[in-house]
C-alpha cells in the first residue's frame, strides 16, 4: 500500500508520465533480509501488482493472494493521475517472467545484462504469448536496457559491468563480435 502511495504521488508529480518497472530479482539475501521466501518471490510480485491497481482504483478493497492478505476501509491516498494508475511494466528473463509480464503487465522490462540476443527472443516470445492470450491488439510496452560505452576501454568497460553490475557478483552475459567491437 506504501508502494502505490508513493508511484500515485510520482504519478502525480509528473503529470501521469510515470512509468513503472518491477521483476523479482536474483539475490535470495535480499528476500532473506525481509524474512521472505525467495521460492515465492514471482507469487509475491504478482500480489504486489494487484494491490497497486487496486489502491489506484481509488476504492476500499479486499485482496487475498498467494502470498498475502490486504485490506483496506477507505481508498489509501492520493490517487494517480491517470484512471488504472501508471503502466506497470515486468521484468525478467525466464520464460515465467514472460508470461508474466503477458499476464499482469502493461508491458516487458528488458535487463541490461540480459543481451542482444535475449532481448531479440523474448520480443519474439512475448508477442508469441500475447497472441496465445487472445489479445493481439492490447498496447503493450517492450523496453530494454542496454548497456553502451564508447572509446578505447569499451571492452574493459562492458566486461566489468556484466561482471558486476550492481554489486552483486559475477553474471555471464553473452556477446557477439562485429567489426572487431564486443557487444554485450
Amino acid at each position: 500500500v506504501l508502494l502505490a502511495r508513493q508511484l500515485a504521488t510520482v504519478d502525480r508529480l509528473t503529470n501521469g508520465r510515470l512509468i513503472a518497472g518491477f521483476a523479482v530479482g536474483r539475490r535470495r539475501e535480499d528476500y532473506e533480509l525481509v524474512g521472505l521466501d525467495f521460492a515465492d518471490r514471482g507469487r509475491l510480485l504478482e500480489d504486489v501488482v494487484a494491490v497497486v491497481r487496486r489502491c489506484a482504483a481509488g476504492k476500499p478493497f479486499e485482496f487475498t493472494g498467494a502470498t498475502r492478505r490486504w485490506h483496506s476501509d477507505a481508498p489509501v491516498g492520493l490517487l494517480p493521475r491517470s484512471t488504472d494508475g501508471p503502466p506497470l511494466l515486468i521484468g525478467g528473463q525466464a520464460d515465467r517472467a514472460l508470461r508474466r509480464a503477458v499476464a499482469i503487465g502493461d508491458g516487458y522490462l528488458g535487463g541490461a545484462t540480459s543481451g542482444p540476443a535475449h532481448a531479440i527472443a523474448a520480443s519474439r516470445r512475448l508477442t508469441e504469448l500475447h497472441d496465445e492470450a487472445g489479445t493481439p491488439d492490447r498496447p503493450f510496452m517492450r523496453v530494454t536496457n542496454l548497456f553502451v560505452q564508447l572509446g578505447a576501454d569499451a571492452t574493459a568497460a562492458a566486461e566489468a559491468f556484466l561482471t558486476n553490475p550492481i554489486g552483486t557478483g559475477p553474471y555471464k552475459g553473452d556477446s557477439f563480435k562485429e567489426n572487431d567491437q564486443v557487444i554485450y
